[in-house]
């Protein structure tokens, strides 16, 4: 399979990505990037590689870590800490841990210090590894030039990454790459190995373990071979959490994270106490269809209106919208320009609610350099005119419609090729 030519156009392009996402990683910040990489300090100086989720609990209750973070304080599985701790062992020397140890303790006081762009470089650059493995994986999707080009260019220059990855400083890419891997080995005939990649997928952030039974119900050929495709999945994810299980905070904190009650939250009254929570709804309808009709869509259009349903029926983290970056891609490359516009539809929906969030998530990440406009709110803005609430509900219904719209979109195409 040919790859894009490594001509002076590309190699532009990366220089002009690679300085973009430089200047991002060194300006930007936000609030959460001290407590993911604390864990990953705890696990490379202090080697806690399989203790570090019972670190708050074993503290004094004295201890200013104690007063100022909860027990909940490292909620994620093991592998989300891990490529930042490899990075911090491995490029100990240069990262500056005393003004790194202010950010832990006293964020405020490490604006205006001179060396928080460097800081801020060495705990966001474990993410341009995956971001460039990303690249190299996504182009090897496509067989044609003008494909791999397109693909080439959507994913470097990713706004979704930019976002997440070097503004957030939030190691969500892992989940992207996890499911690029899966579909670009599915592509290869390496099924196994795609399967796997979903289930470290899911020691980052368990959402891919709920694409799992898609990727077996659809790729296997037999019965028997989607029930060992699942449990060759769901195994290395089991596999990697035992270490921890031994872990109060592991089994309380990070197994059963609370974010995954959000899935939850859209939901149709039944009774008082009962309700049919949509999500689950939808989500096992998929499964069902998949079952019944697996080559009815591709295994990346699956996944595509698997992140549809999920994103348009739950309250998501604006940093979780990354996860949808490889379907997105492929859709908008496999039938370019005419995909366009729902693309587009999408993104401003995800745009206006992410500065519908409180002005950390937005205005606030600049507070670096611009620390007169960390403050500035669009939902006060909006307030003054419409009830901000209300104004962000019509805005997720126009985001369902147009992902109902994409869904019927992508059956409808597998009909008429058929």
């Amino acid at each position: 399979m040919k790859l894009i030519h490594f001509n002076k156009t590309i190699l532009l392009l990366i220089t002009l990505g690679l300085f973009l996402k430089i200047i991002v990683m060194v300006s930007t910040i936000h609030t959460d990037i001290g407590t993911p990489n604390y864990a990953s300090y705890l696990i490379s100086q202090k080697g806690m590689v399989f203790s570090f989720y019972d670190y708050w609990q074993n503290l004094n209750p004295e201890d200013p870590f104690v007063k100022i973070y909860k027990a909940d304080v490292f909620n994620y599985p093991p592998l989300l800490y891990m490529p930042s701790a490899l990075f911090m062992k491995i490029f100990g020397g240069l990262y500056p841990w005393d003004l790194f140890k202010t950010l832990i303790f006293d964020m405020e006081k490490v604006f205006g210090n001179s060396l928080l762009p460097q800081l801020l470089f060495m705990l966001k650059s474990p993410i341009l590894v995956f971001d460039f493995l990303g690249l190299f994986l996504i182009v090897k999707i496509f067989d044609d030039k003008k494909s791999r080009f397109l693909a080439f260019v959507f994913w470097l220059f990713n706004p979704l990454i930019l976002y997440s990855s070097y503004m957030m400083a939030q190691n969500d890419i892992l989940i992207s790459f996890s499911i690029l891997s899966a579909i670009y080995f599915n592509k290869i005939g390496k099924k196994y190995i795609g399967v796997l990649s979903l289930g470290l997928g899911g020691l980052v952030k368990m959402f891919p373990l709920l694409l799992l039974p898609i990727f077996a119900l659809v790729v296997g050929s037999t019965w028997k071979e989607k029930f060992k495709l699942f449990f060759a999945g769901f195994g290395i994810f089991i596999i990697g959490s035992l270490p921890y299980l031994g872990s109060q905070g592991f089994r309380r904190y990070a197994l059963l994270a609370n974010q995954s009650d959000k899935m939850l939250f859209s939901k149709i009254p039944v009774s008082g106490a009962e309700y049919l929570p949509l999500f689950v709804v939808g989500l096992i309808f998929l499964f069902w269809l998949s079952a019944s009709k697996p080559n009815l869509l591709k295994l990346w259009q699956w996944f595509f209106i698997t992140f549809l349903l999920f994103f348009s029926l739950t309250h998501f983290h604006p940093n979780w919208f990354v996860w949808i970056s490889t379907p997105l891609i492929i859709f908008l490359v496999t039938n370019w320009p005419k995909n366009i516009f729902p693309v587009l539809a999408l993104f401003v929906c995800f745009l206006l609610i992410v500065f519908l969030f409180d002005s950390s998530l937005n205005f606030g990440l600049f507070k670096v350099f611009f620390p007169q406009i960390a403050n500035l709110s669009f939902r006060d803005l909006i307030i003054r005119f419409y009830e901000p609430n209300a104004f962000s509900s019509i805005v997720r219904g126009i985001f369902a419609a147009t992902s109902i719209f994409i869904a019927v979109s992508l059956f409808q195409r597998t009909k008429e090729s058929a």
